[in-house]
């Protein structure tokens, strides 16, 4: 894990359908090294993953996030049996967020007991819904295809699903500028080699561009919430992710800032499938 793993790693939180000539663009490589690179992380203990998420308003669910402190590791089994459950990461230091898909005002049964006490923190997921909430079948099956492989090319969807790839093109294209999908990645904080690479979750009224600047030139947004913001940024070491954390927490209007060195990370993609296939089945 070097700089330029770094940057290119920072587009593909940015934009994750970029394809290897803009990236190299971006960071003065050849469109043949930008793709070994890629293929190095995906291979890498940074463990590079692609994925296309569908919205929940489809399946006319809410996305909730409890946040928990929990002692140890997290009993996998346990969580996913206790109800709606669509992912859960576990930090360093034992914070657990936990994102639930369930019905307007539920609550899942029996999570608080898996993760061992009541949330301490939760928010809902404010992400921009589609424009409407209704897919065809051929859209279901593209996005079922894009789940674990949002870049795949063309031919591969096609040969996935049995359509064109012309209208598997279309399809796509639907789906991401409809708001339908959600698209990014994920990874592991790979400490082993090189730089600490982390994610920093802060909270508060404050400026994202001047926090931006307190993590570093390369630093960008990986996702946002209502009640702030969450940053990919490198260190040269866990001491020096520490100090900045403390002048993070120094600036002004902000609230809170967590640090993000997940331990777990797990997404239940079994569920998501059988979703899918239900609106599938239905519309047969």
């Amino acid at each position: 894990m070097n700089d330029t793993d770094f940057q290119i790693l920072g587009r593909l939180f940015q934009h994750p359908l970029d394809g290897p000539q803009a990236i190299a663009r971006e960071v003065g490589l050849t469109r043949n090294a930008v793709s070994r690179r890629i293929r190095l992380l995906e291979a890498s203990p940074v463990h590079l993953m692609f994925f296309a998420l569908p919205h929940q308003d489809l399946f006319g669910r809410e996305s909730v996030v409890n946040l928990y402190m929990a002692p140890g590791d997290v009993d996998e089994r346990a969580v996913w049996a206790s109800g709606d459950i669509l992912a859960f990461d576990q930090n360093h230091d034992g914070l657990v967020a936990v994102t639930t898909w369930t019905k307007h005002g539920t609550h899942p049964e029996g999570l608080d007991h898996a993760l061992g006490g009541a949330p301490i923190a939760q928010y809902h997921d404010v992400a921009p819904g589609p424009e409407a909430p209704y897919l065809s079948r051929l859209e279901w099956r593209v996005l079922r295809a894009l789940m674990h492989d949002p870049r795949a090319s063309n031919a591969k969807l096609a040969r996935d699903t049995g359509l064109a790839a012309r209208t598997c093109a279309r399809a796509r294209e639907r789906l991401v500028t409809s708001n339908a999908i959600r698209l990014g990645i994920n990874i592991y904080e790979d400490h082993s080699n090189g730089f600490p690479i982390y994610r920093l979750y802060v909270q508060g009224g404050f400026s994202r561009n001047a926090v931006a600047a307190l993590l570093g030139p390369d630093t960008v947004i990986s996702d946002t919430v209502a009640e702030g913001c969450v940053y990919f940024a490198k260190a040269p070491s866990l001491g020096a992710i520490m100090a900045t954390v403390e002048r993070v927490k120094a600036h002004d209007g902000v609230d809170d800032v967590k640090l993000i060195l997940s331990t777990q990370n797990r997404v239940n993609w079994a569920w998501i499938d059988r979703l899918i296939l239900q609106q599938l089945e239905a519309k047969s």
